[in-house]
């Protein structure tokens, strides 16, 4: 399996858990429809897909290279919105996207990270790490 086919695995399954949050989303894509933090009003998503290593599995004409990841999940209200909403969608999300084999892409436990305030938003991190195999034909 190669990056692309991660990401558009994880993006599906993604989409598909936020069709389902009341109200619906905005969602920034990693470099596609950006929120404009200065303009927006309503709460949103961010959603961020991130290979961080890969380790060699087997030896042989057939290696297998395992890839590690994060799928970062950032919901975002403006400052003094509170956080009810943040942490309810962020709930939602976890449940259909933590623990799974999704397309060939394992998902492990959810791991909520510390909050940050960023122009005048509050902003609620969720990670959710992942791996997935890759198999490199020697020549």
């Amino acid at each position: 399996m190669k990056q692309e086919q991660a990401r558009a695995a994880l993006y599906a399954a993604t989409a598909s858990a936020i069709s389902n949050l009341t109200p619906t989303p905005a969602v920034q894509w990693d470099n596609r429809n950006l929120v404009d933090m200065g303009s927006q009003v309503d709460p949103y998503l961010a959603v961020d897909f991130v290979v961080s290593g890969g380790s060699q599995k087997s030896l042989g004409k057939t290696k297998v290279v395992r890839y590690l990841g994060m799928l970062v999940i950032c919901a975002a209200a403006r400052e003094g919105q509170g956080v009810k909403l943040l942490l309810q969608w962020l709930d939602a999300l976890t449940s259909p996207l933590q623990m799974r084999d999704i397309g060939g892409v394992v998902t492990q436990a959810a791991m909520p990270q510390a909050p940050k305030d960023v122009l005048g938003w509050h902003i609620r991190p969720l990670a959710l790490p992942f791996w997935y195999d890759d198999i490199v034909e020697s020549p």
